[in-house]
């Protein structure tokens, strides 16, 4: 019940903070709900920055974060009524979805697996990046009651946006950041319905809806904390806003928007393609409406002409125009006069929220996105031998030529398991999206179509990885869910085939999902004990090893770990030992066994916990040969389960 309760006192305090800033901006949306979604956002950001600022300067402090959530949940309760007040009576407008049977079944369905991806919500952390890093870092932030960079572990150097909130979750246990994680999807699926609400009606929201929720991957995100879930949230967030300000021109979407874009950026890396994709229709808007008269008549030189005159000689807008019109009297060319300001703010903001991480991590090693783009950086502690292993561990994917790129619709329907996940999106993209052809285009469609394929080509180029192209996932879900509608009201030839498709598809995703949380149900209900949980686990989970190494080493022990970096369930002091992803440890300095000895010994290495499981697939041949003579040599095994190993340092 404790979790439950926290996790509702943050939700509450993020959502006070977004709804006075939003009130005190005067910002306006149609619908009650959309103002709830960004005021949640918006103070799940702030909210972020807090911890943030605090980590920084070494306050992370349970006192201290209680505080704050106490203060702002006060004064939550003394203004709940004048809150109550405010949206009944500025958003009048009633919520109701036709009843009928359809609609009633989608929305059962929707349940179904809402309520599973809650229940699992309240098993143990077992994702491997989620107790790689996701909550690791977290952990030992607050270990250390401040944001420290660890030079063995490359992501205490990431974006860590999410896991800024995951650590306030934290502070009451691993429950409540999981449950912030599926709070996140239940916003998405709300912005998805609000988004379709907005441009096409409500039952186009509930099928939109139900597509992207069922998805074999969001089955898997939503009860663990990864930050895939929330930076899908934001992406189309920042998109939304885009779409707004494009439909009314107000600034403060614009603002939005780039706030959103910002965030996503401050989770994830290639958040900065969200932040190009809507710099794109910033610009193209204004060419579209205030901008160019005759889109025959511009050119790229005229474009930049204008550009020289208004930027760099500061004339006005009038003599920029006459000037052109004087070179070239035939030809018709006006850029919107506010072209320049917007994409300004919008930059501004973009990198006002989404670069601090960036910043951070610049000041550490030189290198911004430190563990990549090292041939133009460089980086601390970092090499190009290292930055090969670890581009080699991101290589999924079926390579980046013409072919693939044609192909990939299809592989990534039906040979998802290149892409690292081995059942993803299902073929429901690939079945519903081509029968546009049949239906009158619609301009909304073909943005969402047009993002899709953007975000998607620099995917394909960077890369290949499932996890990585969810942002659009509901931009794609939306497109389906507008040729399941139309195609039932108005194609009725195709309506039994595209309902059978619908319907043994959300079947199917449904015995997926409970497949991938039948064992965290039954732990969840007690069915099956912690043990048997972990040890039913298909990756050689480390928590048994773990558990014993908390109860039984000495309070001032130091652990490496090799072949393993899921460090998550340690409470002890513990560093990487991995060879292809650190250098503090350089095996390939250390002539012998001996030499790794006397630098663990200086590391004050106390024990080695190693998953021998891992040790082909995480390190080198001739690390691994050095670490075996020295466990030979220099050490003593302790305990030992499921091919896991820790060893007493001699």
């Amino acid at each position: 019940m404790i979790p439950i309760i926290f996790f509702l006192i943050i939700c509450i305090s993020a959502f006070y903070i977004g709804y006075k800033l939003q009130r005190l901006w005067k910002v306006r949306f149609k619908y009650a709900q959309e103002h709830l979604i960004f005021s949640l956002a918006i103070g799940f950001i702030i909210l972020s920055f807090i911890v943030f600022f605090l980590g920084i300067i070494g306050l992370l402090e349970r006192f201290i974060v209680y505080l704050l959530l106490v203060i702002i949940l006060t004064l939550f309760i003394l203004e709940i009524k004048s809150i109550y007040s405010y949206y009944r009576a500025t958003y009048t407008e009633k919520s109701i979805i036709h009843k009928s049977l359809i609609n009633k079944l989608i929305i059962i369905v929707l349940l179904i697996f809402i309520i599973i991806n809650f229940i699992s919500s309240f098993a143990p952390a077992i994702e491997w990046d989620s107790i790689t890093y996701h909550l690791s870092l977290p952990k030992i932030f607050i270990q250390q009651k401040t944001i420290i960079y660890i030079p063995t572990i490359l992501y205490s150097l990431y974006p860590l946006f999410t896991e800024m909130l995951f650590l306030i979750g934290m502070f009451a246990n691993e429950t409540v950041p999981q449950l912030l994680s599926f709070l996140f999807s239940l916003m998405i699926i709300a912005v998805i319905y609000n988004f379709s609400k907005r441009y096409f009606g409500r039952e186009i929201g509930l099928i939109s809806s139900l597509i992207f929720y069922t998805m074999p991957i969001i089955s898997e995100r939503t009860s663990q904390t990864m930050v895939e879930i929330p930076y899908t949230f934001y992406s189309f967030l920042a998109i939304y806003s885009i779409f707004l300000w494009i439909d009314g021109k107000d600034i403060k979407n614009l603002i939005l928007s780039g706030i959103m874009a910002g965030t996503s950026a401050s989770i994830k890396q290639t958040g900065f393609v969200i932040i190009l994709i809507c710099s794109l229709f910033v610009i193209y808007q204004h060419f579209r409406k205030g901008g160019i008269v005759n889109h025959k008549s511009f050119s790229p030189r005229n474009f930049c002409v204008f550009l020289y005159l208004r930027v760099l000689r500061g004339d006005a807008r009038g003599s920029a125009y006459e000037h052109l019109q004087q070179e070239s009297p035939k030809k018709t060319f006006l850029v919107g006069d506010n072209i320049i300001k917007d994409i300004s703010i919008f930059w501004m903001i973009s990198f006002l929220f989404g670069t601090p991480w960036y910043i951070r991590s610049f000041l550490y090693t030189g290198n911004p996105f430190y563990g990549l783009l090292y041939n133009i950086f460089g980086g601390l502690n970092w090499n190009h031998q290292l930055d090969y292993y670890f581009k080699q561990s991101m290589a999924d994917g079926m390579g980046v030529n013409l072919l693939s790129y044609i192909l990939l619709p299809w592989n990534l329907s039906f040979h998802s398991e290149n892409f690292s996940i081995p059942i993803g999106i299902t073929p429901i993209f690939f079945a519903f999206i081509p029968l546009l052809i049949f239906i009158r285009k619609d301009n909304t469609i073909n943005r969402l179509l047009f993002i899709s394929w953007i975000f998607t080509t620099s995917w394909f180029i960077t890369s290949q990885q499932i996890r990585l192209l969810m942002p659009i996932f509901p931009l794609l879900a939306i497109v389906s869910g507008f040729v399941v509608y139309t195609i039932t009201e108005k194609k009725k030839q195709l309506t039994i085939l595209v309902t059978t498709i619908l319907s043994f598809t959300i079947l199917f995703n449904l015995g997926i999902s409970m497949g991938i949380n039948d064992d965290k149900i039954e732990y969840v209900l007690g069915i099956i004990q912690p043990e048997q949980f972990f040890d039913n686990l298909k990756d050689f989970n480390p928590h048994n090893v773990a558990v014993y190494a908390n109860n039984n080493l000495p309070s001032n022990s130091k652990i490496l770990l090799f072949g393993e970096v899921r460090g998550y369930y340690l409470n002890l002091p513990y560093i990487w030992g991995r060879s292809t992803i650190q250098s503090i440890i350089d095996y390939d300095s250390l002539n012998n066994e001996e030499m790794l000895y006397d630098k663990l010994k200086s590391l004050e290495i106390t024990h080695l916990f190693i998953n021998k499981n891992y040790l082909n697939d995480m390190d080198t041949k001739d690390s691994i040969k050095k670490m075996e003579l020295l466990i030979k040599r220099h050490s003593r095994e302790i305990y030992e389960h499921n091919g896991v190993y820790l060893y007493e340092l001699t």
